[in-house]
């Protein structure tokens, strides 16, 4: 083989450095249009709220949740308790009521820790920042402004029921909110 057939089979270094050249402003030029497709991924969903906060042990409990980019829900992921490392939370019947709100029913065993628990809502886009769920061994009751007199000070010094309280209570306390 002589001198002039290998310089024309084997590329020379110049030759590969004009290659590499190329294919770098190829590269570059491309970068651009991959950000512009992924700024069209669906987003990832945000919880902002659910309703009620609390659930009692061993009870089935319809939670209503509202927040963002909620349309392609999948399920709902619930932390464990640290202790014995199970969550003891099922969810059922998702329902995806538009891309703000859905509801599911959530069912707490009834020898789960008492405590929080986190809950997230799960998309084929990814997983939400958690929300808390509180689990009680006591039920949670709603007592309407009319029922309950007001709050307690207003009680005690004699003056009438407040209007628009709406009590919550729990068998150890009682808690106003407005």
């Amino acid at each position: 083989m002589n001198e002039a057939t290998s310089r024309s089979v084997a590329p020379t270094t110049r030759t590969r450095t004009i290659l590499h050249a190329k294919l770098f402003a190829a590269a570059l030029l491309l970068m651009p249009l991959l950000g512009l497709i992924q700024t069209h991924a669906q987003p990832v969903p945000k919880l902002n709220s659910l309703s009620p906060k609390w659930v009692q042990h061993g009870t089935t409990v319809e939670i209503s949740f509202s927040g963002e980019n909620l349309t392609n829900a999948t399920g709902l992921l619930f932390s464990t308790d640290p202790d014995s490392h199970q969550s003891g939370i099922a969810a059922t019947d998702l329902t995806i009521k538009d891309d703000k709100a859905l509801t599911a029913k959530i069912t707490v065993v009834a020898d789960a820790a008492p405590g929080e628990r986190e809950v997230r809502v799960v998309t084929p886009s990814g997983v939400s920042e958690p929300l808390v769920l509180n689990l009680s061994d006591l039920p949670e009751v709603h007592l309407a402004a009319g029922f309950f007199p007001g709050c307690l000070q207003h009680r005690r010094q004699g003056i009438g029921p407040q209007r628009g309280c709406q009590w919550v209570g729990f068998a150890h306390r009682i808690l106003r909110s407005r």
